[in-house]
Formats: structure tokens, C-alpha cells, sequence
């Protein structure tokens, strides 16, 4: 048999054997009550611990607040960058967080905590914490958290080390190279590319852009 053709079995097989597994729910974080019918989706890939990505997460929330939750669903998905020691981690505890705060039925959310890594991001960069131990990060992520809701360290702890929580992370990360992406904060708008330049793009423009998207005529929709 060629080689060719042998190398092109291989690689055909090496892709058949790397389906992602599947989640039980959707990946992404919905920004407060964003519906699935809504006109226009606004995405975004960052990293909690890259200053552009913290850049534009303010933006981000300015210009849902311009819309409906018909109009226009926000969802950010973590794509921790290799390179940024403590970023795994961080998501990690964002997806604990999460559905921690529902389940006590507490009025924070991942986006409340999201905002406070940002707050507090020059004490969680690679940089920062050169010369502290992944379990100092994680005393320091804890206390962050007790901020927002009543969790005890160990639970805290356990829930960054749950292993079905690695796993969904990782899965999101996987997602986010499945679509291409290679750094932060990228974006897409109706699930198409867009350069969303952190620095240029301002609350703004993204809200005339994105109101040249909705229906000329649009109809006011009681459930989805």
C-alpha cells in the first residue's frame, strides 16, 4: 500500500478516535436571562486571567444591557490560554461557582464572579503568584468567593478538584479549538468570527452593530 494512502489512514483514524465527549448540558455561560430565540447571539472566548479579555468584559455588559433577552443572548465561554498558569484553575472554579450559587438559590452568578477575578486579577497572574503554591491560589480564590456566597473552603476545594468539573472545563477548551480559536478574547456574532478589537470596539459600536442585525419588524415573543 502507498505511503501516502497509509498516512492518510492514520490520520483518518487518529480523528475518528478523538471524538469530544458529550455535555449534559450546553457549553457557555449565559449572561442573566438571555433566551435561545433571541434575534442575535453575541459570544465571546476569553481568559480570566488576560488583561484584554478583562478589557472587554465590561463592554460586554454594556451592551447587553442595551437589549431585550429577546433580542440578544450573551454567552462567554473560558478558554484557558496554556500559558497563563492559573486560568485552568479559575475556570474550574467559575463552573463549581456556578452552579453552587443555584443550587443555594443565591442572587450571585458566574458573571458576578467572573467580574471579581477581573477585580483582583493582578494578584492571580503568572507573575503574581510565581512564588506561591497552587494551594495559596486556591486560599485566595476561596476567600474571593466568600465574598459573593457562604461556601466553606473545603467545599470550595472540592468542588475545584471535582473531577467531572475538570473534565466539563477541559471539555469547553476543547470546544473553543474545535471552532479555531487560539487566543483571547475572541468573538462571534451569530456564530460568525468577528475581530471585536477590544481597543477600537467600543460599547457603542458593537450596539449599532448589532441593532442592524435585529428584525426591521420584530415580534414581541412572550417564551422560547
Amino acid at each position: 500500500m502507498p505511503t501516502l494512502l497509509l498516512a492518510l489512514l492514520a490520520a483518518a483514524t487518529s480523528l475518528a478516535s478523538a471524538q469530544l465527549s458529550f455535555p449534559k448540558s450546553e457549553l457557555g455561560f449565559i449572561y442573566k436571562d438571555g433566551r435561545p430565540c433571541a434575534d442575535v447571539k453575541l459570544a465571546a472566548y476569553v481568559d480570566l486571567t488576560c488583561p484584554d479579555s478583562q478589557a472587554s468584559f465590561g463592554t460586554l455588559l454594556q451592551v447587553a444591557g442595551n437589549f431585550t433577552p429577546f433580542e440578544l443572548q450573551l454567552k462567554l465561554y473560558l478558554f484557558s490560554l496554556p500559558y497563563h498558569r492559573n486560568s485552568h484553575l479559575i475556570s474550574k472554579a467559575t463552573r463549581f461557582l456556578s452552579s453552587y450559587f443555584q443550587s443555594i438559590k443565591s442572587n450571585a452568578t458566574a458573571y458576578d464572579w467572573i467580574q471579581l477575578v477581573y477585580d483582583n486579577i493582578d494578584s492571580l497572574t503568572t507573575t503574581a503568584t510565581l512564588n506561591k503554591t497552587e494551594g495559596d491560589v486556591v486560599n485566595f480564590l476561596t476567600a474571593l468567593a466568600q465574598k459573593l456566597a457562604p461556601v466553606t473552603a473545603d467545599a470550595f476545594r472540592k468542588g475545584v478538584y471535582d473531577s467531572s468539573i475538570d473534565s466539563d472545563t477541559r471539555l469547553e477548551w476543547k470546544y473553543g479549538c474545535t471552532r479555531g480559536v487560539y487566543g483571547t478574547p475572541f468573538f462571534t456574532i451569530n456564530d460568525v468570527f468577528t475581530t471585536g478589537d477590544a481597543a477600537g470596539w467600543t460599547p457603542q459600536y458593537w450596539v449599532q452593530l448589532i441593532k442592524s442585525l435585529l428584525p426591521a419588524n420584530s415580534i414581541t415573543k412572550q417564551a422560547c
